[in-house]
């Protein structure tokens, strides 16, 4: 499974936003990324430090449904249990989404809910933070994590991304091609991809998204650069408050009319209010 694996320790601890601050500019000095460069600096927050850094497709709970699909072995198991997903996404889908980009309809089915290869990470580090910090965890110890998403990518062979690509760059359309059942015809090696999408309204937007497309036959990798912060669970209402006071909120990240609700019932203290 096309994990990416985290370092074993922390490179240190954040209990509010000043000290985020300086664990985060410590890591760009270190890593000497200039202010032209940031786009390739990339951020995900855990509620639960213990999470591991794989998407939909390759956690447990997906892989013990695909026992049932054909396939000589679970990798190729998880492939067609997930182009069946996506097939009953976009037909019964048909008429809110264009069924013939399936580029697009991945991505979408990503943000619907839908597993995919995709993993989430975010180009703003409050973004991240608040999901750190907000969730159902609140008794755990969080992390932030931060990379320079370039260095997931190997040096060789010839033919390998040597940067972050766009969502409809080649090698990511034949990858995301194979999810709907479309072959493949090169023969350049899968990785751990990572990707800005086009910039669109809604969460995409919003959370400054991008994502690593953890290819189907991909192995797990590391990125020298991926470090690690932790984010006490003592700490966690403080710095959520702090992030709303700085307008990162439940509307601010979604954009919906679902979270703008519930941001405002939570400004009346009746965040627990069943509609």
């Amino acid at each position: 499974m096309a994990q990416i694996e985290k370092p074993d320790v922390f490179a240190g601890d954040a209990s509010n936003l000043s000290k985020l601050l300086v664990q985060v500019t410590n890591w760009h000095d270190y890593n000497k990324i200039n202010a032209p460069d940031v786009h390739r600096v990339w951020y995900r927050g855990h509620s639960d430090q213990t999470y591991i850094l794989w998407p939909g497709v390759d956690r447990p709970e997906f892989t013990a449904a695909s026992v049932t699909m054909y396939g000589e072995d679970a990798e190729k198991k998880r492939l067609n249990l997930e182009r069946n997903m996506l097939d009953e996404f976009r037909t019964s889908g048909a008429t809110l989404l264009n069924p013939d980009a399936k580029v697009e309809i991945y991505f979408v089915a990503q943000h619907s809910g839908i597993p995919t290869r995709l993993l989430d990470w975010t180009m703003n580090p409050l973004a991240a933070l608040f999901f750190a910090v907000k969730g159902r965890n609140k008794d755990k110890d969080g992390e932030l994590l931060i990379m320079d998403a370039v260095r997931l990518l190997p040096s060789k062979p010839d033919g390998v991304p040597k940067s972050i690509v766009g969502m409809r760059h080649p090698y990511a359309k034949e990858a995301i091609g194979l999810s709907f059942w479309e072959p493949k015809v090169s023969h350049l090696p899968a990785l751990v991809l990572p990707i800005r999408p086009d910039n669109q309204a809604g969460r995409i937007g919003q959370q400054s998204s991008c994502f690593t497309l953890h290819m189907y036959g991909a192995k797990p990798c590391n990125n020298p650069t991926l470090r690690r912060i932790k984010i006490p669970s003592k700490a966690k209402p403080g710095m959520l408050d702090d992030l709303r006071k700085l307008n990162i909120n439940e509307f601010s990240i979604y954009n919906d009319l679902d979270h703008l609700a519930q941001e405002i019932r939570r400004t009346r203290g009746l965040e627990h209010l069943k509609p």
